[in-house]
């Protein structure tokens, strides 16, 4: 089980703090404002959440601090929700920009036979 906390400072000047942990491969959340008795649970994470303990795991990385796997952990977690999340807009019928840019091309008459 690996632990990490830090403190962020709000714009409104109030203290923060975060608690990630690491166990059995699932990543947890908590936080709670300084002086509270209580931590605050993010369940289930958030896309924000993921990206909250993202932003950490890289400053630590860079002070040598935690190793690239649990970095590139959350990393992939983060292109597999981009998949999900794309899957769904999918199904949904929700078309990608991109695609309506090669119908276009095609559409012209540029397209060449194979």
């Amino acid at each position: 089980m690996k632990r990490h906390e830090w403190r962020e400072r709000s714009n409104e000047g109030e203290v923060q703090i975060f608690r990630a942990t690491k166990h059995g491969g699932k990543w947890t959340l908590q936080s709670k404002q300084k002086g509270a008795d209580y931590w605050n649970r993010h369940d289930p994470l958030t896309r924000a959440d993921i990206l909250i303990i993202r932003t950490m795991l890289e400053r630590k990385y860079q002070r040598n601090r935690v190793p690239f796997k649990d970095l590139d952990s959350i990393n992939k977690w983060l292109e597999g929700d981009q998949l999900e999340t794309q899957k769904a807009q999918d199904s949904a019928g929700v078309v990608n920009q991109s695609d309506d840019h090669d119908d276009d091309y095609h559409d012209q008459g540029n397209a060449t036979n194979s």
